[in-house]
């Protein structure tokens, strides 16, 4: 429905054609009033509890095309988690600009905290959960 009402938004055109051509829509009034953004953030996380993760991704990719600057905390959380497996280095970075940039989802620090313990990062953990005892 989204992409027969709003073709400007570019819904799907990730998916289809890539990251590096795709135009940015941006965080127009537009695209906030049609809840696309909640609606393909839902639908990625509902994918990820059933595991199955490319549908989660495929989700994500659907969503109307924004720079990474222009990703809401949500989405940048959704995109981290599911970098883990093939791009931990990237997820990593993305959970831990969240944690320094409120406010975010209230799971990014344990998210977090159990990814380093996942990948033996046990030093990390310490320092995250010191610098963060506030939130702890």
């Amino acid at each position: 429905k989204g992409i027969v009402e709003h073709p400007e938004l570019g819904i799907g055109t990730s998916a289809i054609n890539g990251k590096s051509q795709i135009r940015s829509v941006g965080n127009s009034s537009v695209l906030a009033e049609t809840c696309l953004v909640e609606a393909f953030n839902l639908k990625a996380a509902i994918e990820y509890k059933q595991k199955n993760e490319e549908g989660a991704k495929e989700a994500l990719l659907d969503m109307p095309p924004r720079n990474e600057a222009e990703l809401d905390a949500i989405t940048l959380h959704n995109q981290a988690i599911l970098e883990m497996q093939n791009e931990p280095s990237a997820g990593f970075k993305k959970l831990t600009y969240l944690l320094s940039n409120p406010p975010f989802p209230p799971e990014t620090l344990g998210n977090l905290l159990l990814l380093h313990c996942k990948y033996d990062n046990f030093n990390v953990v310490a320092d995250i959960m010191a610098e963060n005892s506030v939130h702890v």
